[in-house]
Parts: C-alpha cells; sequence; structure tokens
C-alpha cells in the first residue's frame, strides 16, 4: 500500500510531474475562461479548476493496486491530477457545449469525450460529460474537464448556488418561463433534500447496526454528531462541515468503539488531553517552520485512536511520555500530508505569480 512517506521519500521525482501538469491546467483554465465569457447563455459560470490533493492521489493508486516499484507509473497514468469543471444551464445544451469546448482546446490539446452519462445510465444517476484533453508536445500531460447542468450541480452538492438576476424588462411569457425554472429549482432543493435525509437515516442505521445492543437506547446520531463538532471547533480549529463528511464520519466511529453520545462527550471532554494535542501540534509546527492548524475533522481520528491505545491511561488524563510520542507520530504524519499538499498548491501558485 502506498502511504504519505512512499511519496514524500520520492517528491522530488514527482514533482515535474504535478509541475507539468499544474502549468497545462493553467492553460486549459485560462481558454475555458475564454470561452465561457464569449457563451455565457450556454456556460452559466466561470470553470473551476485544481489540481489534485496528495491524498486523493495516494487514494486513486491504492484503489488501483500500484506498488511501490510503480509508483511513478502509476502516477503518470492518472488521468485527472489536473482537473476543471463547466457548468452549462440545461441538458439540451450539452451537445452545443461539447462543439464549442472541442473548438476552443483544439489550439492547446487532443481533446476526447471519454464519459458521457444520461439518465438512468449511472448507478446513481449522476448526468455529465467527462473530456479528457491531452497536451499536443507531451500526450502523458492530461486534464479531465466535467461538464454538468445547474440542476445536477445543485443535487450533487445540495445547495442554491445561483439565481437569476436580470436588470432588463421582461415580457410576460419570458417572467412565466423564469417562474417555472424557479420552481424547477425548489423541485430540485425538494429532492436535494429528500436525498440528504436519506443518507442521514442510512448513516444512523448503519451506526445502530455496527453498535452493541446495550447502547441502542442512547446511540449517538448524526444531529447530535453536528451539535459537539460545533461545540469542538472553539477549542481545536474551524471546518467546513457538511453533510456528507457528517455522516461518513458517524459511520467510522463504531470503529473506534464511539457508540453513544456519552462515549463521544466523555471522549472529547478529555482537557489535559487536547492541550496535549495543541501543544504538540505547535510543537511539530515549529520543527518544521511551516504553521498548519488542524481541525476539528483531522484531530477526531487521533483523539480516538489514542483513546484506544491505552483506554485506562486516556481516561484519567495521564499524559505518560509514551502517549506523547504515539501523539507526535499522528501529528507529524498529518503535518507530513499538509505540507505534500503545501508543495503541491506551490507548484500551482508560484507558476501564476511569475507569469
Amino acid at each position: 500500500m502506498i502511504t504519505l512517506d512512499d511519496f514524500d521519500a520520492n517528491f522530488e521525482e514527482f514533482s515535474s510531474v504535478l509541475e507539468a501538469h499544474a502549468s497545462f491546467l493553467k492553460d486549459v483554465k485560462n481558454t475555458l475562461e475564454l470561452l465561457c465569457d464569449a457563451n455565457p447563455e450556454i456556460f452559466r459560470r466561470p470553470p473551476d479548476a485544481r489540481p489534485k490533493k496528495v491524498g486523493s492521489i495516494i487514494r486513486k493508486l491504492n484503489t488501483d493496486n500500484i506498488s511501490k516499484d510503480r509508483l511513478f507509473e502509476g502516477l503518470c497514468n492518472i488521468e485527472d491530477i489536473a482537473g476543471a469543471r463547466l457548468t452549462i444551464a440545461t441538458q439540451d445544451q450539452y451537445c452545443l457545449a461539447e462543439e464549442l469546448i472541442k473548438k476552443s482546446l483544439t489550439t492547446i490539446g487532443e481533446i476526447e469525450l471519454k464519459k458521457r452519462w444520461r439518465k438512468d445510465e449511472h448507478a446513481n444517476g449522476y448526468c455529465a460529460d467527462h473530456y479528457i484533453i491531452k497536451k499536443h508536445s507531451n500526450r502523458a500531460i492530461k486534464c479531465e474537464i466535467q461538464v454538468r447542468t445547474l440542476t445536477h450541480d445543485l443535487w450533487a452538492v445540495f445547495t442554491h448556488y445561483e439565481s437569476y438576476k436580470s436588470n432588463e424588462r421582461v415580457e410576460n411569457s419570458r417572467a412565466d418561463e423564469i417562474k417555472n425554472y424557479s420552481r424547477l429549482m425548489d423541485v430540485s432543493d425538494y429532492y436535494a433534500k429528500l436525498i440528504k435525509d436519506r443518507k442521514i437515516q442510512e448513516a444512523n442505521e448503519f451506526h445502530k447496526k455496527n453498535s452493541p445492543v446495550d447502547s441502542h437506547n442512547n446511540i449517538l446520531t448524526v444531529d447530535e454528531l453536528q451539535e459537539i463538532l460545533f461545540e469542538e471547533e472553539a477549542t481545536i480549529s474551524k471546518s467546513k462541515i457538511d453533510v456528507i463528511k457528517l455522516c461518513d464520519l458517524l459511520r467510522g466511529l463504531s470503529t473506534y468503539q464511539i457508540f453513544t453520545l456519552n462515549d463521544l462527550k466523555e471522549t472529547l471532554g478529555n482537557a489535559p488531553f487536547k492541550s496535549a494535542l495543541l501543544e504538540i501540534i505547535s510543537e511539530v509546527n515549529k520543527e518544521k517552520g511551516t504553521e498548519h492548524k488542524m481541525d476539528i475533522l483531522d484531530a477526531f481520528p487521533i483523539i480516538f485512536k489514542c483513546r484506544n491505545t491505552n483506554k485506562t491511561e486516556f481516561r484519567n488524563g495521564d499524559i505518560t511520555r509514551s502517549m506523547r510520542i504515539i501523539i507526535k507520530g499522528y501529528v507529524s504524519a498529518w503535518k507530513l500530508e499538509m505540507e505534500i499538499n503545501d508543495r503541491i498548491d506551490n507548484i500551482t501558485f508560484e507558476r501564476d505569480d511569475s507569469e
């Protein structure tokens, strides 16, 4: 299995690949921005473009069962190290969008429609077009471009991202169309809420199923977990916590033997441990000469793992030398991931600043 240490040990070799993709991503983004500006009735938002983070890269390599001796080859074969997204208004514009995208991007690369999903073609109802563009001078340098509609973007992120605005007077028929589209958005939001509620229910049921029977009367739920997280943000550091993250977190708590609200409160209420954790984070930051704040979602696994390493010591608040070594090991691994992500970001943004 590929780890952060493997990636860090070979970072100098990998940096050339990441830098080449970052440079190509900039070219793709600039071209797509011009495309969107010229066709606002088709592309309703500026393109979103970003490089893949190290955690996602490692998960992809491990999913593809890449061995350590094939790490560089595996990295080069990932098609979405660089990624961009476009949003079109409605599904009937996919064909026109394809024509415009291919026409605008052929100057910088060879573009291919890689995947196309429409109603019921994807297992979870996802609808989108995925393109791969390969740089003319080096076809190993690639960028994935996703195109999806506003409604499917709303469905995907559970949020009302964009509203209709116009300073022009419109005729009655147009006004009715706008109202109808607004109602359609309301329907989309309604169904997004149904999906969100179902995901919460499934997470609650999964956690209950994987918990001892004697804890079922006080089983922890997504709503209770959210309340605790907001309380803990004041003592660790704020994190953007959405429903997906909450549900995934609850599903994983049983592996740490956290079943009830009391289990969670007792664990997070350990003031000596949290004080030691914050102290060690500061210590590691000073050793590395860089500053990173650990958010609550990063802190949770460390707290739970240390609790299960020695429950008696943890419960008594005895932060021994051995416990500090364990905490520092986990914090150092987290710090390494943050530093590698910084290096990836610097490859992207330093190039932007210098050009």
